[in-house]
């Protein structure tokens, strides 16, 4: 059978706690044989969760009380009076070197658990991230598109680039062209122009039907200034050939300027070449 830590609460609900402060002393005379219920009826008051509020005052002073009581009817002679809870929530009373007294235990079960308290208000908004680099950015995609070559240089492919479309360090314009050849066995010489700067030239790129791609990357190092890298892969029955140059150059882009891919076959020869894709865009620092 589990017996409650007080069988008789003092109790129903938790008091209000005294006011602070000393209001006075009295005093009254009782049989002595009261003595023991008398205080035990004055440990309840030495528990903090008696009181609705300011419950770790009020059992302080609790305690005081009871000491002060103590003091006065302990058959010793102490001066030295203490009391101190225990490890299993009983009130110890000691008096000097004198042996400690279990006065029992003045804590009750924990009580259950209080209701969740309302949402408190939403927070402020945190600042804003920094924003993210810009992704790649198309400027302009192309399907395919015939010219007549001859032995006067031909554009296979010209676009108007904005002004500042590179206007950062670290900017870089992308392109990609795909050709395809006919037949004509003389040899071809291919051209990158980017305004008045050539940034690319290869003669003798051998003729019969044959496929090349071409692969633009300028990259601004500074104002004014770029470095280019073009690199044609040129295919055909005979041979696999790669060509690659790499150079800096000068030039006002805060204008715009033209993209040019040229073709031009060895004199006297004629003949076909058909863009089958371009691809221009620009991959922000």
């Amino acid at each position: 059978m589990n017996v409650p830590p007080f069988l008789f609460p003092a109790f129903d609900a938790p008091l209000p706690p005294p006011e602070s402060g000393f209001l006075g002393g009295f005093s009254f005379t009782i049989d002595l044989k009261w003595l023991p219920y008398i205080l035990g009826a004055l440990k309840p008051l030495c528990v903090p969760s008696t009181y609705e509020s300011d419950g770790d005052r009020a059992a302080f002073e609790a305690l005081s009380l009871l000491a002060d009581v103590m003091r006065q009817v302990v058959p010793v002679d102490c001066n030295d009076i203490t009391f101190a809870i225990d490890g299993s929530n009983h009130l110890i009373f000691t008096c000097g070197d004198n042996d400690p007294v279990d006065l029992g235990n003045v804590r009750g079960a924990t009580g259950a658990t209080g209701a969740t308290g309302a949402t408190g208000a939403t927070g402020a908004t945190g600042a804003t991230g920094a924003t993210g680099s810009p992704g790649t950015i198309i400027l302009f995609s192309s399907g395919a598109g015939t010219n007549n070559v001859t032995s006067t240089e031909t554009d296979m492919s010209s676009h108007s680039i904005a002004g500042n479309t590179l206007g950062a360090n670290g900017d870089v314009l992308q392109c990609l062209f795909g050709l395809i050849s006919n037949s004509v066995a003389h040899n071809r010489t291919i051209r990158v122009y980017l305004g008045s700067v050539k940034i690319f030239e290869q003669a003798n790129i051998p003729g019969g039907t044959s496929f090349q791609s071409v692969r633009v990357h300028i990259t601004r190092t500074a104002s004014n200034a770029f470095k280019a890298l073009v690199e044609v892969l040129h295919h055909n029955s005979v041979a696999d050939n790669t060509y690659m140059q790499n150079n800096g150059f000068s030039l006002d882009l805060t204008t715009a300027q033209t993209l040019r891919l040229t073709v031009q076959v060895a004199s006297g020869a004629n003949g076909e070449a058909t863009i089958l894709q371009e691809y221009i865009a620009k991959i922000p620092a």
